[in-house]
């Protein structure tokens, strides 16, 4: 499997938080190759600390965590400026609507069933660390049109089609 980062670019982080170590070892072991930095906690406070201080590009929490519930840890994640746009997928093992539906108004992305599979769960990290650094160039470069500085934009611009950019 290719490495989901390049060599100029730090290895993108991503934080797995489940009670179950041997969950959290399986998703490990998952991505060891991939390319990216495993961060892991055991429950919400530790993964809100983690996430704070080491500011990953995606959050996996497992829907069944003790403590604080994955619904107000994905709020608090979504609420602070600097991990609004981190992704954020709840695991869970139940096709439970009403949970699903609580997650989404949480702010949850994308939701992972268990037991995880693992090639469709290293293809659905990828996507989701990609569409975390198209996000983040989005609103750097809004931010930079904004502040009156269009050099700023130049590689967004490469990565757009000239039409909509046009349209932005």
């Amino acid at each position: 499997m290719m490495a989901m980062h390049s060599n100029r670019e730090p290895a993108p982080r991503v934080l797995l938080v489940d009670h179950s170590a041997d969950d959290r070892l399986l998703m490990s072991l998952y991505l060891r190759r991939s390319g990216v930095e495993i961060l892991t906690a055991s429950n919400g406070e530790e993964a809100l600390q983690i996430t704070a201080a080491k500011l990953p590009e995606l959050v996996v929490l497992d829907l069944m965590m003790q403590g604080m519930s994955v619904f107000e840890v994905c709020k608090r994640i979504k609420s602070n400026p600097a991990t609004a746009l981190t992704p954020v997928v709840f695991l869970t093992s139940t096709d439970d609507r009403e949970d699903r539906i609580k997650g989404l108004q949480a702010g949850a992305d994308d939701f992972f069933s268990k037991p995880v599979q693992r090639d469709e769960f290293l293809v659905r990290v990828k996507s989701l660390l990609a569409t975390h650094h198209a996000r983040k160039r989005e609103a750097a470069a809004r931010q930079a049109m904004e502040s009156g500085a269009p050099e700023a934009t130049q590689g967004f611009e490469r990565d757009v089609p000239r039409r909509l950019m046009d349209r932005i």
